[in-house]
């Protein structure tokens, strides 16, 4: 076994992630080198929450459930704190809901890694990871847009930072963040780049319409058009109740895209607040219906004769009538088929014309 990996064994708030993607992602390996420590206690009361943070601390009967939890078999493994000595504060990295669990059952004291020595964009990295850690299933998507963008920025910080000051983990830093991103999350390289559009060029207000007013493929059109008046506009679309919507699939957002850049906001109203034309029933000519089809004229062993119909044939401006020109008992003597009749029909349409 590794020094890496024993240290690991010390807090493996981290450990469990890397290890389910068997350290093919940078991202999760920097993320459990960065959270190595010895567990020490720390007084609860000098503990700061990580300003800003993301995700939900847990409500009343799952932090019921969790204290409950620690109070018989004790605290699973140690909170992760940052100690900013520049302020001379400790900050909680991992475990906001630990410590809450263990105020609640009247602990004094807490085992937590103490990090000293990392910087304030190490200290991101590891809040952000532990956000993805606690499950992007249920995470909502404006979140999971920030929680991409703050790791994607994190690392470039970090690619930085390793340009000046050489760090353990200077190896697993790629330039491809959007590749290292992609093993991180399980996503295509693609969709992290979609989903970092997403977050940094739509408004929050917009996730709050998602997926009833707008797709993720719709979504993408728009943010790339980074256009301040439209998006103005389409929030107070959304928000109109009052107003039936179409739904900003990536074919309509193109056309909104389109029409906006030809003829302005007014044009683009009146496209989204337009019903949707029903299709015209288009009535055959009167000539056209009077052609013969296979259901009114076909040859039968009795006596079945041509309704009394028109023909029109296209190169010619005659119409005639059948009744006129065949009797049918003399005329299915010599032509067998229906095909044939309308072959003799339309050579006697030609002669007709010339």
């Amino acid at each position: 076994m590794s020094n890496l990996n024993k240290k690991i064994k010390e807090n493996d708030t981290f450990a469990v992630l890397s290890n389910a993607t068997g350290f093919k992602s940078n991202v999760a390996r920097i993320a459990s080198e960065l959270s190595i420590g010895t567990p020490q206690e720390l007084d609860i009361s000098i503990l700061e929450d990580f300003p800003n943070h993301r995700y939900t601390t847990y409500d009343d009967e799952k932090l019921t459930s969790l204290a409950e939890s620690i109070k018989q078999v004790g605290l699973s493994q140690p909170i992760l704190v940052w100690h900013n000595t520049n302020k001379n504060k400790y900050i909680i990295l991992a475990g906001h809901n630990r410590k809450r669990a263990c105020q609640k059952i009247g602990y004094a004291k807490i085992s937590a890694i103490v990090k000293d020595d990392i910087s304030e964009a190490e200290a991101r990295l590891l809040v952000n990871t532990n956000l993805d850690q606690r499950g992007q299933a249920d995470m909502p998507l404006y979140d999971k847009c920030m929680s991409i963008i703050d790791i994607f920025n994190d690392l470039k910080t970090l690619e930085r930072e390793n340009k000046i000051k050489s760090k353990s983990y200077s190896a697993l830093i790629s330039k491809d963040t959007d590749n290292d991103l992609a093993l991180y999350f399980g996503l295509k390289k693609t969709s992290i780049y979609r989903l970092r559009q997403l977050g940094s060029s739509l408004p929050k207000e917009f996730f709050d319409f998602y997926p009833k007013c707008w797709d993720l493929n719709g979504g993408v059109v728009i943010a790339n058009f980074e256009c301040k008046e439209l998006n103005t506009y389409l929030l107070e679309y959304f928000k109109d109740e009052n107003t039936k919507k179409k739904k900003i699939n990536e074919k309509t957002a193109k056309e909104i895209k389109e029409i906006y850049e030809l003829n302005g906001i007014k044009e683009v109203k009146s496209y989204l607040q337009e019903e949707k034309p029903q299709k015209e029933k288009v009535s055959k000519p009167k000539e056209e219906e009077t052609r013969l089809t296979s259901e009114k004229n076909s040859f039968n062993n009795g006596d079945e004769s041509f309704n009394n119909e028109q023909f029109l044939d296209n190169s010619s401006p005659y119409i005639i009538d059948l009744s006129d020109i065949l009797e049918f008992k003399q005329f299915k003597k010599e032509y067998k088929t229906k095909e044939e009749v309308v072959n003799f029909v339309k050579a006697l349409l030609i002669n007709y014309s010339e």
